[in-house]
C-alpha cells in the first residue's frame, strides 16, 4: 500500500515508480482539475506523453494538446476487430495499471471501458479522506497536494530523463519492451484520430459552431476564459478546445452553467465566453438578472429546439414521446430574454451568419453582455456528430 497519510515524499514517489516498473501497459489518466491545479501555470504533459500513454481532457489544465482518446475508445469498444485497418486483438490497448489524477472524465465511453478492464489503479489526490474510486479498481492512494503535482509528473519520467540512475536497476527495465509497444500502439491510434479531427469538415450544425469558435479563440490575442455547459456543449469542446475549459462537471447537471459563468465574469475582467445548449440556457436564464454583469460576458447559445443529446441514444426515436417528454422539444428563442435583460442579441441561421456572428461575439466592444443564438436542426446535429465518430471506418455513433 502506498503512503496515504502524508504529503508527497521521496518514498511515495519511489513506491509509485516501482508500481510503474511492474506494469507492461501503464496508463496515466488526468481528470478535471482546478485552473491552478498544477500551480501558477498549466503543466505540459508533452514530456510525460513521450513515454507513457496519457488520457487528458481540456478540463485537466495539463496540456495545450487535444488528445482524442474518447474517439479511439469508442471505436475500440464498438469494433474491436478493426484497429488500424486490420484484424487485431483490441485487448492490447487495455492497460494493466492506471495512475488516475484529478476528478471525473467527461468521456462516458472511457470511464465505462476502463472499469471493464479491471486494471488496478492508483488514485493521486489532495484529499484522501474523501477520495472516491472512479474506476472501481482502486489499489493505491497517493496523497499529493495540487502544488506538488508539478513535482510528481516529472518524477514519473525520471527513468527516461535520468536513465543513468537506473542503469543497474533490472526491475526498472524488465518490462520496457512491452511498455514501448503499448505506447506505440496508442500513439498510432491517437494520431489517426487527431488527423481525422483536423480534417473533418462538419456541415452547418452545433459541431461546426464550436469548431469555428475554437478556431477563432486560438487565433485571438485576447485572453479568453471559456465556460462550457453540460452536456453536449462540453463534449464538443473536448473535441476542439486546446486550452483550459471551465465546466460544472458532476455538480448540478445542466443547471447553473450560465449563473456560474455570469458570476465568474463579474469577478474576472477578462473576456468570458459561455457555450451553452438551449435547455440549459432557458433553465438558467435568471442568471442574466445580475445587473453587475458587463460587456466581458459573451454567450454562444446552441439552439436546436430540444435536448439534442437524446438524439444519440439507441432506439429512443421509436418512442412516440421521445421529442416531447424526453427531448423537451420547444420553439423558444432568447431574443426576448436578451431584450428584457439588456443583453445585445445576434442570431445565425446558416454558416455565413454563424461565422460572422462568432467574430462579432469575440470582438464587439461595449458595456453589455453579448449573446449569439445559433439555430440548428437537431437531426443534422446528431448525424454530423455520428459521421465524425464513424471516423476512419465504421464507428457506431450511439455508444
Amino acid at each position: 500500500m502506498l503512503d496515504s497519510d502524508v504529503t508527497l515524499t521521496d518514498a511515495t514517489i519511489e513506491a509509485l515508480q516501482q508500481e510503474l516498473f511492474k506494469a507492461k501497459r501503464p496508463l496515466i489518466v488526468v481528470g478535471q482539475t482546478a485552473a491552478d491545479g498544477f500551480g501558477s501555470s498549466p503543466f505540459d504533459i508533452g514530456e510525460l506523453a513521450k513515454h507513457f500513454v496519457v488520457f487528458a481532457e481540456p478540463l485537466s489544465n495539463s496540456s495545450s494538446e487535444t488528445i482524442h482518446f474518447d474517439e479511439a475508445v469508442r471505436r475500440l469498444t464498438t469494433h474491436p476487430e478493426q484497429q488500424d485497418g486490420e484484424c487485431d486483438d483490441a485487448s492490447r490497448y487495455a492497460p494493466d495499471y492506471i495512475i488516475y489524477i484529478g476528478d471525473t472524465l467527461v468521456s462516458k465511453a472511457t470511464r465505462r471501458w476502463l472499469r471493464q478492464t479491471q486494471a488496478p489503479s492508483c488514485l493521486v489526490t489532495a484529499d484522501p479522506q474523501n477520495a472516491c474510486d472512479p474506476l472501481m479498481s482502486l489499489r493505491h492512494i497517493v496523497t499529493c497536494s495540487n502544488a506538488d503535482l508539478k513535482l510528481l509528473m516529472p518524477a514519473l519520467c525520471d527513468i527516461y530523463t535520468h536513465s543513468d540512475r537506473y542503469a543497474d536497476n533490472e526491475a526498472a527495465w524488465r518490462n520496457e519492451e512491452n511498455r514501448k509497444k503499448y505506447w506505440n500502439d496508442w500513439r498510432s491510434l491517437l494520431g489517426k484520430w487527431a488527423d481525422h479531427a483536423e480534417k473533418y469538415e462538419p456541415v452547418y450544425s452545433q459541431m461546426a459552431a464550436v469548431r469555428c469558435l475554437e478556431q477563432q479563440i486560438e487565433s485571438s490575442s485576447v485572453r479568453i476564459n471559456t465556460h462550457y455547459a453540460n452536456s453536449t456543449a462540453v463534449r464538443l469542446g473536448c473535441i476542439y478546445a486546446k486550452h483550459y475549459v471551465w465546466c460544472n462537471r458532476g455538480v448540478n447537471g445542466i443547471e447553473g452553467s450560465l449563473s456560474t459563468a455570469a458570476g465568474f465574469a463579474v469577478s474576472n475582467k477578462d473576456l468570458n465566453v459561455c457555450i451553452i445548449g438551449d435547455l440549459s440556457f432557458f433553465y438558467d436564464q435568471n442568471a442574466l438578472w445580475n445587473s453587475c454583469v458587463g460587456g466581458n460576458l459573451r454567450i454562444l447559445l446552441l439552439n436546436n429546439s430540444c435536448g439534442g443529446i437524446f438524439k444519440q441514444l439507441p432506439n429512443l426515436h421509436k418512442s412516440p414521446v421521445a421529442d416531447t417528454f424526453v427531448g423537451a422539444s420547444h420553439t423558444t428563442t432568447a431574443q426576448g430574454i436578451c431584450a428584457q435583460n439588456n443583453v445585445e442579441y445576434i442570431s445565425a441561421h446558416n454558416a455565413e451568419e454563424m461565422q460572422h456572428g462568432i467574430s462579432e461575439l469575440l470582438t464587439r466592444k461595449g458595456n453589455r453582455p453579448v449573446l449569439l443564438e445559433v439555430f440548428t436542426d437537431a437531426a443534422i446535429d446528431a448525424e454530423t456528430l455520428c459521421r465524425y465518430f464513424r471516423g476512419c471506418s465504421c464507428l457506431n455513433c450511439t455508444k
